[in-house]
């Protein structure tokens, strides 16, 4: 009994030995030497205070002793607020956001965020931070402030909260972004059927291209009598446009508030091969404003604007951009094929009746745009041509006008909308015989079309008075999509038809104009985007705006009393939405669409018949495959006429990946338009052009031996390049190559001496080298040619201000405000300047308008932090500074920066580590090693502070308020005397870069 006693004893023994060994081998962990985390181990019980645990393996006995890891390089938490209680806005609009955070885990303060947070602490104590700083920060901000593309705010603001929070947690919050703000699911204004307007009847009116430039001058003579009274009853600005500057591209997304790469039109054409089509209705792929308006019983008028072939059915007309192009054929319009061209069909007669053919443009019409001779048969073919393409767009002007007072005659719409292409094609046909005379362009030719472009502007605003009088608007508002570039910021490329490349003409401020009831009297606002149109009018219709828009209501340009009396509100999509039932039991006859490749044209009804809308909005199974038409003889001659002004090379493939790729890059998304530039050349696409952009994504991505590469192919296909000459001048700029970059620059001026940009960057070069009379004399050139240029005036503040003539300097860095509100390097530097001069209010809202401008901007973050710390405001200085480095993580100044403000706070250790990484960054910064010298003294550590402060005078023994300094520190020290914080931070050189 006792051997089988004995023997279930050895046995129990051997199992709970076995079991002893795997709990003990369960609790071999390993702590790897370099995967960006730190670990703690210590005991959950208690028994084992905290201890850094070094890399290699470690016994940690599950329940016993444990190990937590910390990320001390970086780590991402997103958070989301989507399923529960929703978060509620400030106007009572019911959201969901998604936060997305990165931050790291302060390496000095690893035991004790261990000790207060534990190894929960993301889940309970970051996420839940994150989430109160969300619900408070939304709750106190108006949707449209905090949604679409209006997200910068928010996001400083949550940076600001959260960063106080982790740092005094021992975190560093290194990124802070929205990732989305989308309305609850039902939540929002309804789709109801529109009730009466609360703007009244609107007019919209879209002159392509027209500029300030241009217009202002003929205003102030008195030529533009019309759109000067609604510039003086309402609000004028100037509208920023958005890339690609191509037509099609840009009136679409002012029909639909959204980017290119979402509404599907990228180019004038689609297709591939010989198969290619100009856009069309069946290429966008989301609601425009008429098809909303339309669906919620409000009646529309549209006339000539881009892409709505086929005419979709509205309530109400669509004259269709394939109505007046027409006119260019030689048969009679009444005999060419009319399917789709407007709707109702029933309505095409009366627009053939309002046609005005080319043909009827006789000589008197033709006085008062040029000087022609008694007999016009002895001008050149080319002048022909022109007087011919002349003829051509006044008759569209004239038929566009026309058509739709005919069709709005007896009922005008709620909204009416026309759009005329005249101010641009003929600025593209005529703006190099303009005054100033251009080398190189015939005297004579100049005699005869010097006026054409100002005379159509004064057509133009003859065509905008015939609508005002014909529609009786409450509202009016008129647009251009970009502007145009006059005097001497004209281009040395060939504007000529079947030359050039058009849009090398554009500039990127079109002209806005609002007039009416809803609106201010007698204002000006800076700016106002191309994607905010359609929630402006939206919101003048007394319809809610959707969330999933990029763009938002003007709301600077309303009247206080008006917006307050007609609440903005929103819904979550206008997609999908079908027709208010109302509208549709209004109406009857059969619903249609415009017919797929393949079919018939689309069969057109009445007026009466129900509305619907285009592309995937109302379901793609409807929607022709890219490519097809019903319209071969229409399409091949739009194409003819597009070549001929030089939009589209002869024989090219449509652009889309090209234009999806310059989007892209004027996002900012070098990577991702990179690859849509590499999809251009796969298939086909104008690889001239395709070459170029690939070589400016690679400079952005610092890859120079490839953009090299690219240029090399764009030259042997463009030898004479002035944008193969500035892009090589570049890349030898950021290689050090300062004479070659000079000589490049040089040579592109020599190919174009009002080539802006070339010039700008020759000035910096220039003043780089301490040749500032030559570098002021290039930006004032620049400022001459494009008043505009707003980099170019702060360039010339920054010389001003280091030769010490401040007034000059600050008048300029306004001036740069002025010319380009969103360049926030202006702002930035105007505040340094009122900061030397001890205006810290006012220089303090200048670097926050410049952080919303350019939140990434690690230079004016720093700069901001150094001017919270010089007015004693610390905590706030740490958290801006902590945001530089995570920004920019080799600014020696941003760290040298935070160490001030962090030894005056008193955390000597970390003050210390600040100075090191400055250092380490550039060890020839006196500034540096004196901070780091007076900190190690403070931490007791002399005979290396001392070290520090000497090599401080080593580097600058000339400098005599530094040697003042360093005797007097030193001083300090021998007298046991602990010495203050660094009191000067130091700022980084001004902005005046690309």
């Amino acid at each position: 009994m006792e051997i089988r006693l004995s023997r279930r004893r050895r046995a129990a023994a051997g199992l709970v030995l076995l079991a002893a060994a795997v709990w003990l081998l369960c609790g071999l962990r390993r702590v790897p030497e370099e995967d960006g985390r730190a670990a703690v181990l210590d005991s959950p019980l208690g028994v084992v205070e905290p201890s850094r645990a070094a890399p290699g393996w470690h016994l940690v006995p599950p329940g016993l002793l444990r190990l937590s890891f910390y990320p001390v390089r970086s780590a991402t938490l997103t958070v989301g607020i989507g399923t529960g209680e929703p978060l509620v806005t400030s106007d009572g609009s019911l959201v969901d956001a998604e936060l997305l955070l990165r931050y790291r885990v302060d390496d000095d303060r690893l035991l004790d965020l261990h000790r207060r947070l534990g190894p929960r602490f993301e889940r309970e104590a970051v996420s839940r931070w994150a989430g109160e700083a969300l619900r408070q920060s939304v709750g106190e901000s108006a949707y449209s402030e905090i949604s679409g593309t209006r997200s910068s705010g928010l996001q400083d603001t949550l940076a600001r909260q959260l960063g106080e929070r982790l740092r005094a947690s021992g975190m560093v919050l290194q990124a802070c972004e929205v990732g989305r703000i989308r309305l609850r699911s039902g939540a929002g204004g309804e789709a109801a059927v529109a009730a009466a307007l609360p703007a009244g009847r609107i007019l919209l009116v879209g002159l392509d291209g027209a500029d300030w430039n241009i217009v202002d001058p003929l205003r102030q003579a008195g030529k533009m009598p019309h759109l000067d009274r609604l510039v003086r009853q309402g609000v004028r600005a100037r509208l920023r446009t958005i890339a690609p500057m191509l037509s099609p591209v840009l009136w679409t997304s002012m029909a639909t508030g959204v980017v290119p790469q979402r509404h599907g039109i990228l180019d004038f054409v689609t297709g591939t091969g010989d198969e290619q089509v100009p856009v069309s209705a069946r290429q966008r792929r989301v609601k425009a404003f008429w098809n909303i308006l339309s669906e919620r019983g409000l009646s529309v008028g549209v006339a000539g604007w881009w892409a709505t072939w086929p005419a979709e059915h509205v309530n109400g007309f669509i004259i269709s951009d394939r109505v007046a192009y027409q006119l260019l054929g030689v048969r009679p319009v009444e005999e060419r094929n009319r399917d789709g061209k407007v709707f109702p069909a029933s309505e095409d007669e009366r627009v053939i009746a309002a046609t005005v053919a080319p043909e009827a443009i006789g000589p008197a019409d033709l006085q008062p745009f040029l000087r022609l001779p008694p007999d016009p048969a002895v001008l050149p073919e080319k002048e022909s041509r022109l007087i011919d393409d002349l003829r051509t767009v006044i008759a569209s002007g004239r038929t566009y006008t026309a058509a739709t007072l005919a069709l709005a005659g007896r009922r005008p719409p709620d909204l009416t909308a026309v759009y005329l292409e005249g101010t641009d094609t003929v600025a593209h046909l005529f703006m190099p015989y303009a005054p100033p005379p251009l080398q190189g362009v015939d005297a004579g030719a100049q005699r005869r079309f010097g006026r054409a472009v100002d005379a159509y502007y004064e057509e133009a605003d003859r065509l905008l008075g015939r609508l005002i009088d014909g529609l009786d608007p409450a509202t009016v508002v008129v647009l251009s999509d970009h502007g145009f570039r006059t005097g001497d910021n004209r281009p040395r490329t060939d504007s000529r038809p079947g030359y050039g490349v058009a849009a090398d003409w554009h500039r990127h401020y079109g002209i806005a104009v609002f007039s009416g009831p809803a609106f201010r009297r007698g204002a000006e606002l800076d700016e106002v985007s191309l994607l905010d149109v359609a929630p402006t009018l939206l919101r003048l219709a007394g319809l809610p705006i959707g969330e999933d828009m990029d763009g938002r209501p003007i709301a600077e340009a309303f009247d206080p009393a008006w917006r307050t009396a007609h609440p903005e509100r929103y819904i979550a999509t206008w997609e999908g939405i079908a027709p208010a039932p109302a509208v549709v039991a209004a109406a009857s006859g059969p619903r249609d669409r415009p017919a797929p490749a393949g079919d018939a044209a689309p069969r057109q009804g009445g007026a009466g018949e129900p509305v619907s809308s285009a592309g995937a909005a109302s379901g793609a199974g409807d929607v022709a495959p890219e490519g097809a038409s019903a319209d071969a003889a229409g399409d091949a001659e739009r194409i003819s006429r597009l070549q001929s002004l030089g939009y589209i090379a002869a024989g090219g493939m449509p652009n889309g990946h090209n234009n999806r790729g310059a989007t892209l890059l004027f996002q900012g998304r070098a990577a991702e338009a990179l690859k849509e530039f590499e999809q251009a050349i796969a298939s086909g696409e104008d690889k001239t052009i395709a070459r170029l952009n690939m070589a400016r994504a690679r400079i952005d991505l610092k890859d120079y031996d490839g953009a090299l590469a690219d240029i090399e192919l764009h030259t042997k296909t463009q030898p004479r390049s002035r944008d193969a000459e500035y892009l090589r001048g570049r890349i030898a700029e950021r290689r050090g190559q300062t004479p070659e970059a000079e000589r490049l620059y040089l040579a592109s001026l020599q190919i174009d001496p009002n080539f802006t940009e070339a010039r700008n960057d020759l000035g910096l070069l220039q003043e780089r080298q301490g040749r500032h009379d030559e570098a002021l004399a290039e930006f004032r050139r620049v400022v001459e040619i494009d008043p505009e240029f707003g980099e170019a005036f702060n360039n010339i503040g920054i010389v001003l201000r280091g030769r010490g003539r401040a007034d000059e300097a600050a008048e300029a860095f306004r001036r740069a405000i002025r010319a380009s509100p969103e360049f926030a390097g202006a702002y930035s530097n105007l505040a340094l300047l009122l900061e030397d001069r001890k205006e810290y209010g006012e220089a303090e809202t200048l670097l926050r308008q410049a952080v919303k401008r350019a939140p990434s901007d690690a230079d004016i973050r720093s700069n901001l932090g150094a001017l919270l710390h010089l007015v004693g405001r610390d905590e706030e200085a740490v958290r801006e500074l902590e945001r530089a480095t995570a920004l920019d993580p080799r600014s020696a100044s941003a760290f040298n920066n935070l160490g001030t403000a962090l030894g005056r706070l008193g955390r000597t250790a970390e003050e210390v580590a600040a100075y090191r990484r400055a250092l380490s960054l550039d060890s020839s910064s006196a500034e540096v090693h004196y901070n780091l010298g007076r900190a190690l003294l403070r931490a007791g550590q002399a005979t290396e502070g001392r070290g520090e402060v000497e090599a401080a005078r080593r580097l600058r023994p000339g400098d005599q308020d530094l040697v003042r300094r360093i005797d007097e520190t030193l001083q300090e020290a021998d007298g046991a005397a602990a010495p203050e914080p660094a009191a000067a931070p130091e700022t980084p050189a001004e902005g005046g870069g690309r």
